[in-house]
């Protein structure tokens, strides 16, 4: 997000001449010019290493997951005893792609279009039926058209 600032020059003959307000003045502009700078450096910083090195998030659900919050992670690690359902994710981003990775020993079932998810947040399979991402399996999901969309299983 760029900022045009349009802020105006300090009066140099003034302080040529000694008066102590315009250079003080002068050090403000230039400490508010730096500080704004080094601000806006380093948000672009923090943003190129959250897409470079996306966050993990690890969960361990023993009941059916509605609506389930990924934040702003790019994979997702269930490590629970207990089998579940996941009927639907939010924060789905046109092109977002996550991947789920089941280190848990219950399966994790992937409900096709279940009406428990807001529409934007549910799976939308291949062949229409629930998936189960089985015990040290990856399921590759990418957000498409509205739905979250199962690119492939490892």
């Amino acid at each position: 997000m760029s900022t045009n600032l349009q802020i105006a020059a300090p009066d140099f003959d003034l302080i040529e001449h000694g008066d102590l307000h315009a250079l003080a003045d002068a050090i403000r502009l230039l400490w508010y010019v730096q500080n704004n700078e080094i601000s806006v450096r380093t948000q672009t910083v923090n943003r190129a290493q959250n897409r470079v090195s996306p966050k993990v998030l690890v969960s361990a659900p023993t009941t059916a997951q509605h609506n389930f919050d990924a934040g702003d992670t790019g994979t997702l690690l269930f490590t629970g005893s207990t089998a579940f359902s996941l009927t639907g994710i939010r924060n789905g981003v046109e092109g977002r792609r996550l991947k789920i990775h089941n280190l848990g020993s219950g399966t994790i079932t992937l409900e096709y279009e279940h009406g428990s998810s807001d529409a934007g947040n549910r799976f939308d399979t291949v062949t229409g039926a629930n998936k189960t991402v089985a015990i040290g399996q990856t399921a590759d999901l990418e957000h498409l058209s509205g739905r979250w969309r199962l690119a492939s299983f490892i």
